[in-house]
Formats: structure tokens, C-alpha cells, sequence
């Protein structure tokens, strides 16, 4: 629930617990501290009640809204079986990628990280690099996307060693057209993983709470 609908509401439910209150008081002769009104839940305890979901979640039924304090409850992933949104966007090495190239031929990961200053970005990403040969088998291209500039996506390629294609997107346009932007970070990629069929359309989605990454060996489990 909004926090601003919310608080109206509490609000509200006090003041008329007042109203109330006088009014029995002044028609029956009863002294208002004789007088007893249900208590009206805190704003607190209806935001303790919001937070039930678990940490990590795979998301294959995700409901996109948890609640108001935690960035994680605004990004909205794409549906499984949706026709993935087409892009294009020129690489770290200079060559313009285009999603629809891949279609009919290749499954394409899509792989949302961080930016170039994250650690364990860097660590998935060569992980990825040193089983490359195990996603060419399954005939599927990985590409890398973050909300670095061209500069810092090249520094990650280059320093991770990476032959995969490396997106910069400084814009976050493909970052917030795929539902992964946080928020809470100036709308830099939410850690986070598609993976898209042949047919252009999305096979499998993931994103954590708590900014787990999948590795190579989880991801390629998912390749169908």
C-alpha cells in the first residue's frame, strides 16, 4: 500500500475513533475516560506485516510489489513466454549488438550487472567467460549490460578478459525497459539474469533480494 494512502488512512481511522468517542460521551451522560475505542493498528505493525518475502526468490511467479521502504519492490520483470523487448546498442569493442540478429538462430543471456566498481559482477562475469564454450554448445550468446559509460565497460571487458559483448548503458534504457533499474541506485542495473529463446521470448528470469548472482553452472541449467 502507498505510504501516503496509508498514513491518510490511519490517520483518518483515528479521528473518527475521536468523533466517535465525543459523540457517544456528550448522548449519554458517559465520561469519555469511561469510554473505550478499538485501538488503531501503528503505521509500524502494517509495514511488518508487508514483509513476508523470503530473501532470494527465482521469480518465476513474481509479484512485483513487496513494500514501500525496499527498492526491490519496483522492479517488474518480464513475464516468462513475453516477446523480449528488441534493442540495439553499440559494444565495448565497437560493434553494434542487435537482439533481433540472434533471433531463429542463437538463445541470447542477458546478463544485468552492477557497473565496472562491483567486485562480484566481476567474479560472474569471468565465471561465465571460463565456461563460454559450454553456452556456444547450447548454441546461445551472453551479453553483459550495465548502466557504465563506454569507458568503464571497456575497462571491464578488458580486465576481465571477456570476448562476450559488454553493453554500456549510461541511459539505462534497455536496463529499464527490461523492469531490472534500481531504484535506490540512480536506476543502475538490479543484479539480474534473462534468458531468451530463439523465438525472442523470455525462458527464464531471475533476480535476488539480497543481490545474489547466478553463476555459469546455474545459468546454463536453465538453457532449454
Amino acid at each position: 500500500m502507498k505510504s501516503w494512502l496509508r498514513n491518510s488512512i490511519v490517520a483518518s481511522a483515528t479521528a473518527s475513533s475521536l468523533v466517535l468517542l465525543y459523540f457517544i460521551a456528550s448522548t449519554t451522560g458517559t465520561k469519555v475516560a469511561d469510554v473505550t475505542v478499538a485501538k488503531v493498528p501503528s503505521i509500524s505493525t502494517l509495514q511488518s506485516k508487508e514483509k513476508t518475502k523470503s530473501a532470494d526468490q527465482p521469480l518465476t511467479s513474481y509479484s512485483p510489489r513487496l513494500d514501500n521502504t525496499n527498492a526491490f519492490a519496483f522492479i517488474d520483470l518480464l513475464a516468462v513466454g513475453k516477446q523480449a523487448p528488441v534493442f540495439s546498442a553499440k559494444s565495448s569493442s565497437g560493434k553494434t549488438i542487435k537482439l533481433a540478429d540472434y533471433q531463429n538462430k542463437k538463445n541470447v543471456v542477458l546478463i544485468f550487472y552492477q557497473g565496472s566498481f562491483c567486485s562480484l559482477c566481476e567474479a560472474q562475469l569471468s565465471g561465465i567467460q571460463k565456461e563460454l564454450s559450454a553456452f556456444e554448445a547450447k548454441e546461445t550468446e551472453v551479453i553483459a549490460i550495465s548502466a557504465d559509460d563506454m569507458n568503464h565497460a571497456k575497462k571491464r571487458q578488458g580486465e576481465s578478459g571477456l570476448s562476450f559483448p559488454v553493453l554500456p548503458d549510461a541511459e539505462k534504457k534497455i536496463i529499464q525497459r527490461y523492469g531490472v533499474a534500481n531504484i535506490s541506485k540512480n536506476n543502475m542495473a538490479w543484479p539480474s539474469v534473462y534468458i531468451i529463446n530463439k523465438s525472442g521470448r523470455v525462458s527464464f528470469r531471475y533476480a535476488s533480494k539480497s543481490g545474489k548472482r547466478l553463476q555459469a553452472e546455474e545459468i546454463l541449467a536453465k538453457i532449454n
